[in-house]
């Protein structure tokens, strides 16, 4: 497996559509039958190639995984991550964290924060294993009838 940072909005052209799309299908794990709109992964392109961001991806023939992250003003937001089902349970997840933690510290950014849905067992395992705190919980209550 290949694993990169991708440099430059042309590099970043040529993959971000495929990146979008995986951002935008990570709903799917909570909620049924949710799919993404061609407006929000529009949306969602937009955003990787206006802001400066970090993306490494991961690959062989093809791609298998990718982190997306933008700086912000406590540190840097991991907003996607994500690994092909066939390239699961090979340290690829961990690798791309390793790749952004190398790249805040020579940026110079101290505090790494992400977000993970209460039912992701495996991202919040190995959250837990490379020494990230829980430090939020957000909860919420569903009242339509």
């Amino acid at each position: 497996m290949d694993f990169q940072v991708i440099k430059g909005k042309d590099n970043l052209q040529k993959i971000v559509r495929q990146l979008s799309i995986w951002h935008n299908e990570t709903p799917r794990l909570w909620l049924n039958n949710y799919e993404p709109s061609e407006e929000d992964i529009q949306k969602s392109m937009d955003r990787m190639m206006s802001k400066e961001c970090f993306v490494a991806v991961a690959k062989d023939t093809s791609l298998k995984g990718f982190l997306w992250a933008e700086p912000q003003e406590r540190g840097v937001m991991i907003l996607s991550l994500y690994v092909d089902p066939d390239a699961r349970k090979q340290q690829v997840a961990t690798r791309l964290k390793e790749m952004l933690e190398d790249w805040c510290q020579q940026e110079g950014i101290k505090k790494i924060l992400t977000t993970v849905h209460a039912t992701n067992d495996r991202m919040l395992a190995l959250n837990d294993k490379m020494g990230y705190r829980r430090t939020m919980i957000t909860m919420e209550k569903d009242v339509s009838k």
